[in-house]
């Protein structure tokens, strides 16, 4: 199978730095990016009703369906009790990359993994050398775990690895990527497209109230990065869903462009065409970082920014008012989601898109507090887990 490397590693670069709370997340040059197709993602728009005119009705409508998610999430979505006793004598490994996303994900991985009894352990490997990842995979597999994890990685990139967790009896589950190809060895994954594509239905309700109705908002995408551009496509979905009187544009930025830091300048110059955009939605906070700046030195006023993926930084700037509407990470839920799905495959039981989920909640500055890399609420989401678990 012939790779992108150097794409893929800015693909997991993309991902895993997303809500590390760097002041910036640049990533490296390139020139071509593999990633997995949109196709499914795009596939699972819910066909819906004619949007509400604007006005009063659009926001009424749109208030109801984010407001909500205002307040922290007071349960996890998975709901079903395991049929019975996960085995014990089991072995699970975390393919760790050296960026800080990577190690929080695994926090909650390897927790949930000693949680329902297994022994753990981790591989690391790094994202400027995608070789070590698939070496981190190898040496996984040939130690005939129940299961591994990576992340932010498509899975046309380490396929051809399938076959060898099979004969492993490994089931490889991964987080934050947008589709898979499901099936015994891999039943699924945590973080998929329909998460992110939730986010987006929370930021296009909050611009169609914000705006009363009546906005324009421009969503800045990468295409190159499916898991990302669920966030737009429910962003779209929504605003196509509640309301007519808003409009949506969207750039496109390649992955030389982002490498090279063109986004934030991509970004300004649609502003400067079009001034009566009023709203920046991007599917990635780490990505918009010296956006701000760049607009005041541009003189381009009252254009309000959201989206999702917040880094720490994002989430500070809602108190500043600097920024205005992000959708939270649970980024160590998705941990305890990977293990939940592996146990759930062990024992037969179905197995759900992204496993249920992760919970959501929207930030804005009268909720934000802390900012905090992770999404962990309910507080005890834990213990909801293990109580699922039986143990």
């Amino acid at each position: 199978m012939k790779r992108s490397n150097m794409g893929a590693a800015v693909f997991a670069l993309t991902l895993v730095a997303a809500a590390c709370g760097s002041s910036a997340t640049k990533a490296a040059p390139a020139t071509t990016a593999k990633a997995a197709s949109a196709t499914t993602v795009a596939a699972a728009a819910t066909t819906v009703a004619a949007a509400p005119a604007g006005g009063s009705d659009a926001v009424a409508k749109a208030k109801a369906a984010y407001e909500p998610f205002l307040k922290p999430p007071a349960d996890i979505k998975q709901t079903a009790k395991l049929s019975g006793p996960v085995p014990k004598d089991k072995t699970y490994i975390f393919l760790e990359c050296e960026l800080p996303q990577c190690h929080e994900i695994g926090v909650g991985a390897l927790e949930a993994a000693k949680a329902i009894g297994w022994k753990t352990e981790v591989i690391k490997w790094s994202t400027a050398d995608l070789q070590t990842m698939l070496t981190a995979m190898d040496e996984a597999i040939a130690k005939k775990p129940v299961a591994i994890t990576t992340t932010g990685i498509p899975q046309d990139f380490w396929a051809d690895r399938i076959p060898k967790a099979e004969a492993a009896g490994t089931m490889i589950i991964p987080i934050a990527v947008a589709d898979l190809k499901t099936s015994k060895t891999v039943p699924m994954g945590a973080a998929m497209g329909s998460d992110y594509k939730a986010d987006g239905h929370l930021t296009g309700n909050w611009f169609i109230a914000d705006s009363n109705g009546e906005g324009k908002a421009l969503v800045v995408d990468v295409p190159a990065y499916p898991v990302l551009t669920a966030h737009g496509l429910g962003f779209k979905d929504a605003v196509a869903a509640g309301c007519k009187k808003c409009s949506v544009s969207t750039i496109e930025i390649s992955v030389p462009q982002l490498g090279a830091g063109e986004y934030v300048p991509q970004t300004i110059a649609a502003l400067q065409k079009d001034p009566t955009i009023k709203y920046v939605i991007t599917t990635n906070g780490g990505f918009i970082d010296g956006l701000t700046a760049a607009m005041s030195a541009a003189n381009i006023k009252g254009v309000k920014i959201a989206g999702g993926s917040a880094t720490l930084n994002n989430l500070a700037a809602l108190d500043t008012g600097t920024e205005n509407a992000w959708a939270g990470e649970a980024i160590h839920m998705d941990g305890w989601i990977a293990i939940d799905i592996a146990a759930r495959q062990l024992l037969g039981m179905p197995v759900t898109d992204s496993g249920g989920g992760r919970t959501q909640q929207l930030f804005i500055k009268g909720n934000v507090g802390t900012p905090a890399v992770s999404l962990d609420k309910p507080d005890d989401f834990r213990q909801r887990f293990m109580k699922l678990w039986g143990v």
